[in-house]
């Protein structure tokens, strides 16, 4: 259960949560966590979601803090589908004619951060990293990723083409769903296929 207090928001962030939790209601899917139950007081907004059994974060200790390129093949398979699954309800909750220009960037934003958990998931540290704020922004905006040596070429390619700092150059629907590194793992090939036919 997630508890929100409503005393130090402003009226228009409850209705934007009031908003989530609407679209929440609606979604069904296997990859994503489903609202449970919703509901408010005076003072407070409750959210109720799926218990998730798996945690990650035991998981990886217990594999030395990263994962296998054939595991985090599969975990990208799965956000994708997820991802993809939240990205066509949010669309079918507007009119494209009236669409705000945030929402435009809310693919190429989402795959920056798809490319980033990966990253984690695969080498055990982010991408970008310092104890300072100041020192990420600049690291993020300037500096170059470094690449384990034995990453393979065609994970890399992928994780690069989500991680270009430039939006317009990085990955779209289409591309993404005709990956090589998505596409060599049978397990919901189809499904990844089929899931993103409609988006460009």
């Amino acid at each position: 259960m997630k508890i929100i207090s409503k005393l130090d928001r402003k009226r228009m962030g409850i209705e934007t949560y009031r908003e989530e939790m609407r679209l929440l209601q609606q979604l069904d899917h296997s990859h994503v966590i489903q609202l449970i139950e919703y509901f408010e007081t005076k003072t407070d907004i409750y959210i109720v979601l799926e218990y998730c059994k798996c945690d990650l974060s035991i998981y990886l200790k217990r594999k030395g803090g990263y994962l296998k390129v054939e595991e985090v093949r599969v975990i990208a398979l799965q956000l994708i589908n997820g991802l993809y699954y939240l990205h066509k309800m949010s669309w079918f909750t507007m009119i494209s004619s009236y669409l705000m220009p945030w929402w435009v960037q809310i693919t190429e934003a989402d795959f920056w951060l798809l490319g980033v958990v990966l990253y984690e998931l695969y080498v055990g540290k982010t991408p970008f990293r310092t104890t300072s704020l100041a020192d990420l922004k600049h690291n993020i905006m300037e500096e170059d990723i470094i690449w384990p040596r034995e990453i393979p070429n065609e994970f890399k390619h992928f994780l690069q083409g989500l991680l270009k700092r430039d939006p317009v150059e990085r990955m779209t629907w289409s591309q993404l769903k005709r990956y090589p590194f998505l596409l060599s793992l049978d397990t919901e090939e189809n499904s990844l296929r089929s899931s993103t036919s409609t988006l460009s």
